[in-house]
């Protein structure tokens, strides 16, 4: 009995609604005489115009964004709050499509109708939701008629009738039992190859004839159509036609959570198609849905089993016998007739299901389990190979012509496939890994496992799991392995991964040894081809893991009668060589249809007549895809997600010195940003030959004798680029412009900048190595000491020490050079400080104006002196010292000096403040619109005022006072100091001044055998300036803090052999600065010292700066007499010791 689809069955739709806005009319549907209602979706334009629609103006992937096959079918993204059951009240009014109307329809009545409908099955979306769809454009598209169904069941009904090719769908009643039909639905097979056939992709590689393929003079088993049964089958038909290879799946899969409701799907593939495009979606069709039988009461019952077994068959024969009734079959590929011999080659499936088409038993306690051959079940896993007999058709139908089939583990029913050509059923029902491995032996394995370990290393094992790191595509399991029984295929083979790492030393080396030997087979058993060497070798790696499997587990299982153990020990090799690489039919990419061919449509439908119901739901899918080209996904590179810090590189360092010790930040990260800087640095200079002076690699940078480094010149490195070999001496491709230019070598002319070279360069990785090798504790300290350097003109106060290496210019930077040496001093070790001094040695020979040859010399000797010690001290902090500043600066800057002249001649100093009056003050000026040409006229503008100007230089004037303190006749001196000297709110040095401040102005004024009359006025002031502009303080608070500067005197020759003296200079701390007035006299400029001695009795000096201590000895000198202000800084973590500050500059 047969059935087509104009049987009446019953509706899929929720609701049948009639709708209306109150506020407007509800539009005419031109087609509800045939349509009735449905559900869409509301992407549509507001004032749709049904003009456009028919002209097809609706631009489809603008609208409905477009996803891979397996997102529409993915449980996973579908929600299910969209699966609603409907009640069968629901379908009450359904209407029979009219049987007349149905040749007539051949499309879509319109882009609108047909965008719509495709939205609702793509994104299986329910009927209500369709509905309401519907309803929304309907109320805002002011359209006198809609372009679209009434609602979505009328869209559903349409594409049932509409006449499409290659896609019919049927059901035939296989078998009445028990006043119960079931039914066979299915979509015939010619119709499904056809399918196939009519896709571009696979035809692409499809393979019409057998190849014998070889590697290396052996024999290579890889796809289908190169191996032993495609061989022989082509072999028994005509030379002029082609083997069609028919691949079956078939598996019963639930339908619901609850495993109450159950479908049989069986699937075709064809091993025409390559094995990588086969394993695709789209390379397999539906073919129907087999009946499952009813049990009630009887299930267990034999006569049953073997009504089962037959039903199962004859619903074979239905299905298949198309293919086998004449004589070869042609079908149309590319408009051209092919002619083909269709053959079952494989079938593919899980243990249980490839008994049933072999029709051996299934139990695994048969005396006879396995389907390959008639092996015992006590000998299975230590049966001798070439005592094993194989099962065919001519041996087993013998058996069962002598009724005798059960005693060899056959059901005695007669088996479909003995009619069918060129297939073994028995050597066909190929072991399919996923069921056979994933699920079967490895299974076996952590259950065995577990076992073994008992109840306390069971759980130690769970704990190891959990804390396995992650990996992309590789599952946590967060609670270990809890319920073996749930696990899916994807979790074990996820368990694979990672369980040869959480059983290493937990119970004995056998253990462990069995999954490093399991792995090594699995991987083997997923190559994609394999030689006959190949094939040797996997059969000893399984030897290999099943003799240890089965010494190791023996005792936790009955004697190792496993069918599937012994199949793939015996039997998976010749698999290979008859049928291919396993990958070529593993059952992995057929689970996955059942997601699309059962589930989801279950889910749509309202439970009664399901697979009726399905088949219609697959053929609207198949008919909304059908013309659809899946554009494959391609992975976009380079995509960044998850921001974490975005800054300016000059912030780097504050970055990383901020995030390597934030306790909020995994350790691993903090390591990270312990390493980014310099790890960074390197790999930005990473050029093999990194140095534009020569040609050194980065390994030698700072090893290389010099009179082996080779010069890069015009000459040498036009040759490279004329061979077309820049790139290997590290060199763009690319034509110089300079090589056309007179009297100019590029290479030598690019003079390093001292600025960026030692400034911005070499001192701020000193820096920056230097609080790496103190650590945080020292680095605290020395920012302790940074902050409490007394002031200096022009010298900047770092407030809150070195906080942000990154964001210092290279003025703080210089700054920092001047008292570094002093920062450091006993602070770690005497290298950390001679580093600081050789510096600083070397640094201001470079600022020489001048060199003779002897002081070019002696400024080699420095910076190597420097580097030396640099290098040795702060190796570790760097990756080899390849840094390219480093070698130019020690290699070339003498040289460079030869040819061009002292530094200061091309240091980009003075061209950096260029930068604020051509660049930012302008662009700040300008509107952002068209920036050059509005700074350019700024510029000009600017010039036209300024070109007729001299700028005046201001002349600072001597002995200008200011912030005067007091101002007292001398009568009143006595009385001054006294109150002064004791005042607690005056700082120490100056309330000293006023203690020492009348002896000693007594003492000056009668060496000039001066005195003092009535009307004479002392002034004592906060400051003074000096004859060089400098200005002399003596203040008790400036900007918050006392300043008392400290001076250099020159000595005349009279008192130079009194004293210790640097070079004639002699050093004195300021205390009070004074303007005496006396009638008739000029006034006496004067300042109150106290003086400084060297430390220790003969001249000491250390880090090349004098070391002083103040002592108790106070006078009275004239400011004229003063040379300079000095910067006196105290030694840190001592009493009463000064260095005088040699390095300012």
């Amino acid at each position: 009995m047969q059935t087509g689809w104009e049987e009446s069955l019953p509706s899929i739709t929720n609701e049948n609604e009639e709708y209306e806005d109150q506020n407007m009319p509800p539009a005419s549907h031109e087609y509800e005489d045939v349509l009735e209602n449905t559900d869409v979706v509301s992407n549509f334009s507001k004032n749709y115009d049904i003009n456009q629609t028919s002209q097809s103006n609706f631009n489809q992937s603008d609208r409905f964004e477009e996803s891979n096959m397996e997102d529409y079918y993915s449980f996973e993204q579908v929600s299910l709050d969209r699966f609603e059951e409907s009640n069968i009240e629901d379908y009450d009014n359904f209407e029979q499509v009219s049987p007349e109307r149905e040749e007539n329809v051949m499309e879509f009545p319109n882009e609108a109708y047909a965008d719509l409908m495709e939205l609702f099955i793509k994104h299986n979306l329910n009927n209500k939701t369709g509905n309401a769809i519907i309803k929304f454009f309907d109320k805002h598209s002011n359209l006198s008629t809609s372009p679209l169904p009434k609602n979505i069941e009328a869209g559903r009904k349409l594409m049932d009738i509409m006449n499409v090719q290659k896609l019919p769908y049927s059901k035939h009643c296989i078998l009445d039992y028990k006043n119960k039909e079931y039914f066979v639905y299915y979509r015939p097979i010619k119709s499904c190859i056809e399918s196939l056939l009519s896709n571009p992709d696979i035809i692409k590689n499809f393979i019409y004839k057998y190849q014998f393929l070889q590697s290396d003079g052996e024999t290579l088993y890889s796809e289908q159509y190169s191996e032993n049964w495609w061989k022989n089958a082509e072999a028994s038909i005509r030379p002029e036609a082609h083997i069609l290879s028919i691949i079956l799946y078939s598996d019963a899969t639930t339908t619901d959570s609850l495993g109450k409701s159950s479908l049989h799907p069986i699937y075709i593939s064809l091993g025409n198609i390559r094995t990588w495009r086969r394993n695709k979606e789209d390379a397999k069709q539906l073919l129907g849905y087999l009946p499952i039988l009813s049990a009630n009461n009887e299930g267990q019952t034999s006569r049953f089993k073997r009504l089962a077994r037959e039903t199962f068959h004859n619903s074979l024969k239905f299905l298949l016998d198309p293919l086998f009734d004449e004589d070869g079959i042609n079908f149309k590929i590319n408009n051209k007739n092919i002619w083909f011999f269709p053959r079952i080659s494989t079938v593919i499936g899980d243990w249980p299901k490839a008994c049933t088409f072999s029709l051996t038993f299934k139990s695994a306690n048969s005396n006879y389990p396995c389907h390959f051959c008639q092996t015992h079940r006590n000998d299975l896993t230590s049966i001798r190979k070439d005592c094993i007999i194989i099962r065919n058709k001519e041996n087993i139908q013998e058996y069962y012509n002598n009724g005798s089939a059960e005693s060899i583990g056959l059901e005695q029913v007669y088996n479909y496939f003995w009619t069918i050509p060129n297939i073994d059923i028995y050597a066909a029902t190929v072991p399919d890994r996923m069921h056979h491995l994933d699920l079967g032996l490895f299974r076996y394995q952590i259950e065995y496992t577990k076992e073994l370990l008992g109840k306390s290393l069971e759980d130690k094992m769970n704990q190891r799991i959990v804390i396995i790191p992650r990996h992309p595509g590789l599952k946590i399991f967060a609670k270990g392995v809890q319920s073996i029984a749930r696990l899916t295929a994807s979790e074990f083979r996820d368990l694979m991964k990672v369980m040869v790492f959480v059983v290493d030393n937990l119970l004995n080396k056998d253990l462990s040894e069995v999954y490093v030997r399991w792995n090594r087979m699995y991987l083997m058993s997923r190559f994609e081809r394999f030689t006959e060497s190949d094939l040797e070798n996997f059969q000893i790696a399984i030897n290999e893991w099943a003799d240890l499997f089965i010494t190791l587990f023996w005792d936790c299982s009955s004697g190792m009668k496993m069918p599937k153990l012994h199949s793939w020990i015996y039997h998976i090799v010749d698999v290979i060589r008859d049928f291919g690489a396993i990958n070529g039919y593993t059952t992995e990419t057929y689970e996955s249809l059942h997601k699309t061919y059962v589930k989801i449509p279950y889910r749509l439908s309202n439970k009664k007549d399901v697979e009726m119901q399905i088949m219609k739901n697959i053929r609207q899918r198949a008919m909304i895809l059908r013309n659809q080209v899946k554009e494959t996904k391609t992975p976009r590179a380079l995509t960044y997600t998850a921001k974490l810090f975005i800054i300016n590189f000059s912030n780097i360092t504050e970055l990383c010195n901020q995030q390597k010790n934030n306790l909020n930040i995994n350790e691993t990260m903090r390591k990270g940003f312990k390493e980014f800087q310099n790890c960074l640095y390197e790999y930005l200079t990473n050029s093999n030959y990194p140095c534009h002076f020569c040609q050194t690699h980065r390994n030698d940078l700072t090893s290389i004798r010099k009179d082996c480094i080779i010069i890069r010149n015009k000459e040498n490195i036009q040759e490279y680029y004329n061979n077309g070999s820049a790139e290997s001496i590290g060199l763009e491709q690319v034509y110089n412009y300079f090589w056309t230019i007179p009297n100019i070598d590029i290479y030598a002319a690019t003079v390093p900048d001292r600025m960026h070279h030692l400034d911005l360069g070499l001192f701020r990785y000193q820096i920056e190595y230097t609080k790496e090798l103190l650590g945080k504790s020292l680095e605290d300290k020395m920012n302790q000491r940074i902050v409490i350097i007394p002031r200096h003109p022009g010298l900047k106060i770092f407030a809150k020490g070195v906080q942000s290496i990154a964001r210092l210019t290279a003025s703080e930077f210089r700054d920092l050079m001047k008292v570094m040496v002093f920062v450091v001093d006993n602070l770690l070790n005497k290298d950390l400080s001679e580093v600081y001094v050789r510096w600083n040695r070397m640094y201001l020979m470079s600022r020489f104006e001048r060199f003779t040859e002897s002081d070019l010399e002696n400024f080699q000797i420095a910076i190597n002196e420097w580097a030396d010690l640099f290098i040795t001290l702060f190796w570790d902090c760097s990756s080899g010292m390849k840094m390219p500043k480093l070698h130019s600066w020690i290699y070339h800057i003498v040289d460079v000096i030869r040819d061009f002249g002292a530094i200061n001649g091309y240091t980009t100093e003075t061209y950096e403040s260029l930068h604020k009056t051509y660049v930012k003050i302008p662009y700040r000026l300008s509107n952002k619109k068209d920036v050059e040409m509005q700074i350019m006229k700024n510029i000009r503008q600017r010039a036209m005022i300024l070109r007729n100007q001299v700028k005046e230089t201001k002349t600072p004037r001597a002995l200008t006072y200011t912030a005067k303190l007091f101002i007292i006749n001398f009568s009143n001196i006595t009385e001054l100091c006294n109150q002064q000297k004791n005042n607690p709110n005056i700082n120490e040095t100056m309330r000293k001044g006023f203690k020492e401040f009348q002896n000693c102005l007594y003492e000056y004024l009668s060496e000039l055998k001066k005195s003092f009359t009535e009307g004479s006025l002392i002034k004592i002031f906060g400051s003074v300036t000096l004859k060089n502009g400098a200005i002399l303080r003596a203040t008790n608070k400036f900007h918050g803090r006392p300043w008392f500067s400290n001076i250099a005197v020159a000595m005349n020759n009279e008192e130079l052999s009194k004293y210790q003296s640097d070079k004639g200079i002699c050093y004195a701390q300021t205390l009070l600065i004074t303007e005496v007035n006396v009638p008739n006299e000029s006034p006496f400029h004067l300042v109150l010292v106290q003086w400084y001695d060297y430390r220790f009795d003969q001249n000491s000096d250390l880090y090349d700066c004098p070391l002083l201590k103040l002592v108790e000895w106070y006078n009275f000198i004239e400011i004229e007499a003063i040379e300079d202000i000095v910067h006196m800084v105290p030694r840190f973590d001592e009493t009463n010791e000064y260095f005088v500050n040699k390095y300012l500059f």
